[in-house]
């Protein structure tokens, strides 16, 4: 799969579950909760505080040794992470991120509610709302 296609699918993606990789970014990038598996690096090389994100490894002692090859010959980092330890962590981010929307729908709607009132009934305010909803504002 080439660049393109693989940002267009990750764009429409609910969630991403990757190892520490460029399409775990790309996801980030795009405001994609995450769940990072993660084997030899440590989480502290990839950790982005902008999405919501579960770093998911295991309490080895040879955790973090870098290597792509086990230098031990088990690559236990990566082979014990189960199908089920994975979509227990998926479940926990749909839950947060289901959450997050209800919270978020219901201040919208306060707002909404705020804004018909008579007192906030400013068309030019409206206007200004309108324009900077698909505005992304960064701060250098």
């Amino acid at each position: 799969m080439d660049l393109g296609t693989a940002k267009a699918c990750i764009r429409r993606a609910r969630m991403m579950v990757s190892t520490d990789s460029g399409p775990r970014h790309v996801a980030a990038a795009f405001g994609k909760p995450v769940v990072t598996l993660y084997g030899p690096m440590p989480p502290v090389f990839g950790e982005n505080p902008t999405v919501p994100a579960i770093d998911l490894r295991l309490a080895i002692d040879c955790i973090g040794c870098q290597n792509r090859v086990c230098p031990l010959g088990h690559h236990r980092c990566m082979r014990d992470l189960t199908p089920t330890m994975v979509f227990a962590e998926i479940a926990k981010l749909v839950k947060e991120d289901r959450t997050a929307a209800l919270r978020s729908r219901r201040s919208r709607s306060a707002y909404a509610a705020r804004e018909s009132h008579p007192a906030h009934s400013n068309d030019s305010f409206s206007a200004r709302r309108r324009l900077m909803s698909g505005v992304i504002v960064v701060k250098i």
